[in-house]
């Protein structure tokens, strides 16, 4: 029963902090080629100053956590309801 449980704590560490590691590179990698798809289009200059990365690594690690937490309750019920049938 204590090697169920420890699992169960593993495969929520593991997608939680894939997935808070994730998010902000992708919400990142979102900003830069928006601000390169601006400067394209408008005939801008491409500048890193108009991104705001502490704001997208914030953004990233809460919804990492949000969705990691949702991921794993999903697969959690999913195992209780078939270990019960």
């Amino acid at each position: 029963m204590r090697k169920r449980k420890f699992k169960w704590l593993l495969a929520f560490l593991y997608i939680n902090l894939t997935l808070m590691i994730i998010f902000p590179l992708w919400f990142m990698l979102v900003q830069i080629g928006t601000e390169l798809f601006y400067s394209f289009y408008y005939a801008g200059v491409f500048s890193f100053l108009n991104i705001d990365f502490m704001k997208s690594i914030k953004a990233g690690l809460f919804c990492g956590g949000l969705a990691g937490s949702g991921c794993w309750w999903i697969y959690y019920q999913h195992y209780r309801k078939s270990r019960f049938q």
